[in-house]
C-alpha cells in the first residue's frame, strides 16, 4: 500500500514555533534543493552508460536505487473541507510576506494538500483485486507448490557429480590417460585443500539450490563453460569465492526471470561485466531460446561486428526494432533497469585492439547490480517482480534438506564440482587442438595462388562451431533434465494409482463379506418371524393343564398341526440370546434345530 508522509501538524495556539516562524526555513529549503540537484548531477555522471539516465523511476515500489521514494506513513482522515486545486499552478499562501497569519495559513493549506495526496495514493487499497493480490503475496505457503521445483534426489546428484567418470564420457577428446593426468594434477595442487575448505554456510546454500533449480553447480555456472570467471579475490587464494559472493548468488538463483535456465542468468552477468568494464568488443552472446528479443540482439551484434560500439547503443537498436515489430520482452525491461544501476569502473574503453574476448570477469558487485536491476524492473512505474528477498524466502522454504547434507559430504561434492570444471576446460582445449590440426591438415595441399592460411580466421570459425555445438549440448542436457523430472512425476503418479487400486480391491472384498453376512442374518430373521407367526400363547396354557402322567406324543407326520403339539424347525444358527430378544420363553425345550412346546 502506497502512503504519503508529511510532518505532523501541531496546534497553532500551543506551538511556540508558530510565533517565531521566519524566512530562514525557506532559505534552508532552497539550499536543500541545490544540494539535491548536485546529487542528481553526480548520479548522472555515475551511470554514463545508461540510455535512460534522465528518466528516474520515481514511484518504484521495491526499488533499491537512490531514486526510490522514502518510507511514508498514513495520515488519519479528517473532515476538513478540501481546497479547490483545479489548477496545478494555483499559488498557495507564502510566508515570504512576513505576515505570521499568512504563514499559519500556508502550513494549513499544505496540510490539506498533503491530505489530498494521501487520498489519491491510497485510492483503491480496499479493492478486492488488491486484497487478493496482497493475500497471494504474503500467504504463498498456501499457493506455492513445492513440486514445481522438487528436491533433488540423491541418485540424480550422483549422476550430476559422479565419483568415477562413466565410460560414456570418454570420447576422441577425452581418454582414460587424460582423466588420470587430471586427477594427479588436482591432487598435487597446493591450493586444493583451501579451494574445497569453505567455512561459511552460504556456499553450501548456493551449491544446493543451484543443483536444485539449474541442475548444475555454481562453479560450473561461473566458469569458462559459460564464458565467465570469478574475479573477486585479487591478491588472495585464486578462484576461491568470498562469502558475500556466494550469498548474493544464492539470492539470485530462484528468480522467475531465469525460468530455471542458467543461460539467462549468464546473459545478465555478461551484460553487467560489459557495462562495468566499458567493453566495446563484440558480445559473445549465445542465444538461449527462440525469444524474438535474443534473435534481434544476435542480428544487431553480427551487423555491427568490428565497429567497437558501446553495448547500450546496440541495445537501443534492438529496442527500436522490437517497437517496430510491436514485440514486448520482459528481459528487455530488465536490461534497461540494469543499465541504470551498473557503475562503470574502467577508465578507458576495451576494443578489438586489446585482443578477442575470452571470458567475462564477475565479482560480487556484478551480482548485486543484477539484484538491484531485478527489483527495479518496472513497466510504467509498476514493478514487474516481487522483491528478490521475498522470492528467495518463499521459494527456498518450499523445500528444505536438499542434498548434499553435512559439512563433510558438501566438501566431497565441492571437490567433484571443481574437478568437473577443470575437466571441461581441458577437454575443450583438446577439442580445439584436434579440430585445429584437422583443419590445418586439410589445408596443407599445394596452393598455386600462393594464399596463406589465416590462423585467426580459422580460430574464429572453430570457436563459432564449438559454441554452436556447446549450445546444442546444453539444450540437450536441459531437455534431458526436464524429461527426467517428468518421468519421476509419472512414476509417483503410477505408484499412487496402484495404491488406490489396491485399496479399492480391499474395499470391494470387505463389502462382499458384509453383504453375505447381512444376507445370512436376513434369512435367519425371516425364519424366526415365520415361527413367531405360527406360535399361539394359548398353547402354553393348554399344555400346563395336562396330567403329569399323560403322555404327549408329537405328530411327526404333520409338523404343521398345532393341535397335536407340533415342533417347528429352527435355523441352525439360532442362539439363546436371539430367542430372548424375540420373547421366546426360556423354559421351552430347545432341541437341535427344533422348538418344542
Amino acid at each position: 500500500m502506497l502512503v504519503v508522509y508529511h510532518p505532523p501538524i501541531e496546534d497553532d495556539d500551543d506551538n511556540e514555533y508558530n510565533e517565531e516562524y521566519d524566512d530562514d526555513d525557506e532559505e534552508e529549503e532552497e539550499e536543500d534543493d541545490n544540494d539535491k540537484n548536485k546529487d542528481d548531477d553526480r548520479g548522472d555522471r555515475k551511470y554514463p552508460n545508461s540510455s535512460l539516465s534522465s528518466k528516474k523511476n520515481k514511484y518504484s515500489l521495491f526499488s533499491s536505487t537512490p531514486s526510490a521514494r522514502p518510507p511514508r506513513t498514513t495520515l488519519p482522515h479528517t473532515n476538513q473541507p478540501k481546497m479547490d486545486l483545479t489548477s496545478s499552478h494555483q499559488k498557495r499562501p507564502s510566508s515570504h510576506d512576513g505576515d505570521l497569519k499568512n504563514a499559519k495559513k500556508s502550513r494549513k493549506a499544505k496540510a490539506k494538500a498533503d491530505e489530498e495526496d494521501v487520498e489519491h495514493v491510497c485510492k483503491g487499497k480496499d479493492k478486492s483485486a488488491w486484497v487478493d493480490y496482497e493475500y497471494a503475496v504474503f500467504h504463498t505457503t498456501r499457493t506455492l507448490n513445492a513440486q514445481a521445483v522438487r528436491k533433488l534426489p540423491k541418485p540424480d546428484l550422483e549422476v550430476l557429480l559422479p565419483r568415477t567418470l562413466p565410460e560414456t564420457e570418454y570420447d576422441q577428446d577425452w581418454s582414460t590417460d587424460d582423466e588420470t593426468a587430471l586427477q594427479n594434477s588436482w591432487q598435487a595442487d597446493p591450493y586444493r585443500l583451501d579451494l574445497i575448505g569453505y567455512e561459511d554456510a552460504d556456499i553450501g546454500k548456493a551449491f544446493r539450490q543451484s543443483l536444485r533449480f539449474f541442475g548444475i553447480t555454481p562453479f560450473e555456472l561461473i566458469s569458462e563453460k559459460y564464458d565467465l570467471v570469478y574475479g573477486g579475490n585479487i591478491g588472495k587464494i585464486r578462484d576461491k569465492w568470498a562469502e558475500k559472493f556466494s550469498l548474493t548468488l544464492y539470492h539470485l538463483i530462484p528468480h522467475p526471470l531465469w525460468g530455471r535456465d542458467p543461460r539467462l542468468l549468464v546473459i545478465a552477468l555478461q551484460y553487467t561485466s560489459i557495462l562495468r568494464n566499458r567493453d566495446l568488443r563484440s558480445w559473445k552472446l549465445v542465444r538461449p531460446n527462440e525469444d524474438p528479443f535474443f534473435k534481434i540482439f544476435e542480428e544487431v551484434i553480427k551487423e555491427t561486428k568490428g565497429q567497437n560500439l558501446p553495448i547500450y547503443n546496440l541495445y537501443k537498436q534492438v529496442r527500436k526494432r522490437l517497437k517496430q515489430q510491436r514485440t514486448s520482452s520482459i528481459f528487455s525491461l530488465f536490461l534497461t533497469a540494469l543499465e541504470e544501476v551498473v557503475e562503470v569502473e574502467a577508465r578507458v574503453d576495451t576494443t578489438d585492439k586489446n585482443g578477442p574476448v575470452n571470458v567475462y570477469t564477475i565479482s560480487r558487485y556484478d551480482l548485486e547490480s543484477v539484484q538491484k536491476a531485478l527489483d527495479g524492473t518496472a513497466y510504467m512505474g509498476i514493478p514487474s517482480f516481487l522483491p528478490t528477498e521475498l522470492i528467495k524466502e518463499h521459494m527456498y522454504n518450499s523445500s528444505t534438506d536438499n542434498p548434499p547434507l553435512g559439512p563433510s559430504t558438501l566438501t566431497t561434492y565441492i571437490e567433484r564440482a571443481l574437478v568437473a570444471v577443470r575437466r571441461y576446460k581441458a577437454k575443450a582445449e583438446n577439442r580445439h587442438k584436434r579440430l585445429g590440426d584437422q583443419q590445418q591438415t586439410d589445408q596443407e595441399q599445394p596452393d598455386t595462388a600462393g594464399a596463406s592460411v589465416n590462423s585467426e580466421e580459422t580460430k574464429k570459425i572453430l570457436r563459432q562451431k564449438d559454441e554452436a555445438l556447446q549450445q546444442q549440448l546444453n539444450e540437450t542436457k536441459f531437455l534431458k533434465q526436464q524429461l527426467k523430472e517428468k518421468d519421476e512425476l509419472l512414476h509417483q503418479l503410477k505408484q499412487q494409482l496402484n495404491e488406490q487400486a489396491s485399496s479399492i480391491t480391499k474395499f470391494e472384498e470387505s463389502l462382499r463379506q458384509n453383504n453375505e453376512e447381512m444376507s445370512r442374518r436376513t434369512r435367519d430373521l425371516k425364519e424366526l418371524g415365520r415361527l413367531w407367526d405360527n406360535y399361539s400363547p394359548d398353547r402354553e396354557a393348554d399344555s400346563m393343564m395336562l396330567d403329569d402322567h399323560s403322555t404327549h406324543k408329537p405328530n411327526t407326520s404333520d409338523p404343521d398341526n398345532s393341535d397335536n403339539g407340533a415342533s417347528e424347525p429352527l435355523p441352525a444358527s439360532l442362539t439363546a440370546e436371539e430367542c430372548a430378544a424375540l420373547g421366546i420363553n426360556q423354559s421351552w425345550h430347545l432341541a437341535p434345530g427344533r422348538l418344542s412346546y
